[in-house]
């Protein structure tokens, strides 16, 4: 049940899915069709010679851009009906390359990467739609290129903030995921099954690791994403790097920089999200035309915890009509 949502009116809209990217040309190859919205697969060379790879999904003048392809992208393919979907992994995540042992990503680069993707794939305007830190980086992007952005569709954000937030989020989190499947990686591990059986070890670590997100860990059954499934993606590497970069942050405050966003926003979550929902609420404060919608009984994973209610609220904020800049 959603406690706050504003009606809409119909009209089209481009999104923009968030992942990273940078450079040159785009490579691309036909994947095949998929629930009647064929698929095509590419890559873009970083400045560093890394590759960020994006999937380009749907037919449509409206442009959603997600962040997070492996993470989130499986699970968003009903937005892909009757719009394009550009969904993407920044660097050093998932299907796109790995950073070199130690280099941890910066909010810098991954800000840069979206506009290089944006520039390669020749996107005009778009819409983007990123959850957790990526929605992080699409809010930055939005303030540094307010001409290209139309709307932002922000789900279970980080805070504003860091305090003090980040270390309550964190504990709760700890506090709820699954001691048994804790156990069960630790038993795999002392055996060796993490490098004589990956698929195993990464299926569990999915299980363990997003067990603190949910409200109910049986909706993990229903999750396609899963960006902790990449062999060039150790698991426990992918968690301490999400980890690390929280810390690398530092004392971060993004208060000032979300008021320099003017374009619509919708900021949906959870009730039962492990960050504390004054937090959630400052993205509301923060942006001038924004709408928020809190899902009752939900984690920080509404697309597969409440799916119904979850693409009810986004197609109706996409479907809102928006007076073009000039």
């Amino acid at each position: 049940m959603m406690r706050t949502i504003l009606a809409a009116a119909p009209s089209p809209l481009a999104v923009l899915l968030l992942c990273g990217a940078c450079g040159s040309a785009p490579v691309a190859e036909k994947v095949g069709a998929e629930a009647r919205t064929p698929r095509l697969r590419g890559s873009i060379s970083l400045e560093n010679g890394l590759q960020l790879r994006y999937e380009d999904q749907g037919e449509g003048d409206e442009v959603l851009v997600v962040i997070g392809m492996s993470a989130v992208g499986p699970d968003l393919a009903p937005l892909a009906q009757g719009r394009r979907v550009v969904a993407y992994d920044m660097r050093g995540r998932a299907a796109s390359d790995t950073l070199p042992e130690g280099v941890l990503p910066s909010l810098e680069n991954d800000v840069a990467d979206l506009e290089a993707l944006r520039a390669a794939l020749g996107l005009e305007r778009f819409a983007i739609l990123a959850n957790d830190y990526r929605a992080g980086v699409a809010m930055h992007y939005a303030a540094q290129h307010p001409d290209y952005v139309e709307a932002l569709v922000v789900v279970s954000p980080l805070p504003m903030r860091r305090r003090p937030y980040i270390h309550t989020y964190l504990r709760i989190y700890e506090q709820r995921k699954d001691s048994a499947a804790l156990g069960e990686l630790d038993l795999m591990r002392q055996q060796g099954r993490d490098k004589s059986e990956p698929d195993a070890w990464r299926a569990k670590y999915k299980e363990a690791f997003y067990s603190g997100w949910v409200c109910r860990r049986q909706s993990l059954e229903h999750m396609r994403g899963n960006s902790l499934a990449h062999p060039n993606d150790n698991p426990e590497r992918a968690v301490a790097q999400y980890l690390g970069q929280i810390e690398a942050m530092g004392n971060f405050d993004w208060r000032k920089t979300i008021r320099e966003v003017h374009c619509p926003a919708l900021v949906l979550y959870g009730d039962e999200d492990p960050v504390p929902l004054p937090g959630m609420h400052e993205w509301v404060q923060g942006i001038v035309r924004s709408e928020e919608v809190i899902l009752d009984d939900c984690g920080r994973m509404p697309w597969i915890e409440k799916p119904d209610e979850f693409f009810a609220a986004v197609e109706a904020f996409l479907a809102k009509p928006r007076p073009r800049r000039r």
